[in-house]
């Protein structure tokens, strides 16, 4: 089962936990008897490289289906590109003109897998260019999961 960071607590039941190398140190303060193995995760480069030709002057946007997702995925494809340019964001639990507002001003969008489901009708004519800001698992962190957890 995933849950996010900000919801583990003392009492939280697991067998292993897999995190970002980021959160790798939180995990283990919360639950320091859980074996926890941290990952690295990639970013498309074709995504990563879209945000990166971005001029200053223009506007990334990213719709997340969580709102404490935004920041860190912000920060981390800002650090990842060199963009320095104007960012909007927004949940897929927005009102439908929120959305709508969101997506038209910007150049590029940016969607989590679990916000894509949820956000076709918003999408529709946009002259932006929509990419899915899916995380991938690096090869090496998938052994290390796999010798950990002994899947």
């Amino acid at each position: 089962v995933a849950i996010l960071t900000s919801e583990m607590t003392a009492r939280t039941e697991a067998e292993g936990v897999v995190a970002p190398m980021a959160a790798l140190r939180e995990v283990r303060r919360v639950l320091p008897d859980v074996e926890a193995v941290g990952v690295v995760v990639h970013y498309p480069q074709s995504v990563l490289e879209a945000v990166a030709r971005l001029g200053s002057t223009e506007t990334l946007a990213l719709v997340t289906r969580h709102a404490d997702a935004i920041a860190p995925l912000l920060d981390e494809v800002g650090a990842r590109t060199g963009f320095s340019g104007h960012a909007v964001a927004v949940t897929v639990e927005a009102e439908k003109r929120q959305l709508e507002a969101t997506v038209r001003q910007a150049r590029v969008v940016l969607v989590t897998p679990q916000a894509r489901r949820r956000l076709r009708t918003a999408l529709a004519g946009t002259d932006a260019v929509v990419l899915e800001l899916a995380p991938t698992l690096s090869p090496e962190s998938l052994v290390r999961i796999r010798e950990a957890l002994a899947i």
